[in-house]
């Protein structure tokens, strides 16, 4: 994050290429798309009291250490051919597809914040520095905790995605940074409290409920930390309430052919589904909240 900052000072007056802000992001995307898979599999071997690997990454055929060349997201694994150079054992899709997923989702998260940080108010907050002045502060922290939350909540889709449970680890660290950026805005902008206690109430609230009352039969216990999450990124009724039904409508429409192979008994983790309903809310808020106005 340091060398984005830098980036971001250097070009702070709206001279920065917007590809080039982009492309900056897909690679930014694409390493901590491998830090959260390589995250939730040591949380894996944590929660099964399995050996950790250690800091680097190893191969988990034959617990070959990874060269430096072996860890360039995307690149490596197309290269090599999703496979290790030791053993030939595949490395997987979850990593190539978090690699690649991630840094599509920080391209979006990108353009959905360049007009403010670029060209946008420059308005650094009251009592802040003089060298401050001109460097669009909201934008960016705004922007840092929520790709930093954004992270979080990746480790614990890919989780769910791979094994149907939600550490809570990934739970807390999305919660801390999702609270620091509605501080942000509560601080820097203003908080509409009534819209938000309503994204509370569809969101976090109603999952908990379910979760309490259906003992974990229709909802996980993670759902409604992972929701509370959202309801701080999204704290507006309508915003949450668009990804609720992007949530559940995805989710029903890709449970049909799981349901119809493996019958009723069939488990659909829904972490990945109310995440595409965020991030669907999240980088389109300004064309929903419009057509709430009209």
């Amino acid at each position: 994050m340091q060398v984005f900052f830098g980036f971001l000072w250097v070009w702070y007056n709206g001279s920065m290429n917007e590809v080039v802000f982009l492309a900056i992001l897909f690679v930014f995307g694409a390493v901590f798309g491998s830090f959260a898979c390589c995250q939730a599999w040591r949380l894996r071997l944590k929660e099964q009291k399995k050996e950790n690997p250690g800091k680097r990454s190893v191969c988990m055929s034959c617990g070959k250490k990874l060269s430096v060349g072996e860890n360039v997201p995307i690149l490596s694994w197309i290269f090599q051919g999703g496979k290790c150079k030791k053993c030939g054992a595949k490395i997987g899709k979850a990593e190539i597809l978090s690699e690649v997923g991630l840094a599509i989702v920080f391209v979006l998260i990108g353009t959905y914040f360049y007009q403010p940080i670029f060209g946008g108010s420059t308005e650094a907050g009251a009592g802040a520095a003089p060298w401050l002045s001109g460097f669009p502060l909201v934008a960016v922290l705004k922007m840092t905790f929520a790709l930093l939350a954004i992270v979080a909540m990746w480790v614990v889709v890919v989780y769910d995605a791979k094994w149907g449970r939600m550490p809570n680890l990934g739970l807390m660290f999305a919660n801390i940074f999702a609270v620091a950026y509605f501080a942000t805005i509560a601080i820097f902008e203003g908080v509409d409290w009534l819209g938000f206690v309503g994204a509370v109430g569809m969101l976090p609230a109603l999952y908990y409920i379910l979760y309490a009352f259906s003992k974990e039969k229709l909802v996980g216990g993670g759902d409604w930390l992972l929701a509370l999450a959202i309801a701080l990124l999204l704290p507006n009724w309508f915003l949450a309430l668009i990804a609720l039904f992007v949530a559940n409508f995805s989710a029903s429409v890709c449970s049909i052919p799981i349901m119809l192979k493996e019958g009723k008994k069939a488990q659909v983790p829904f972490g990945p589904f109310l995440f595409v309903g965020f991030l669907t809310a999240f980088v389109l808020q300004d064309v929903i909240l419009k057509l709430l106005i009209i």
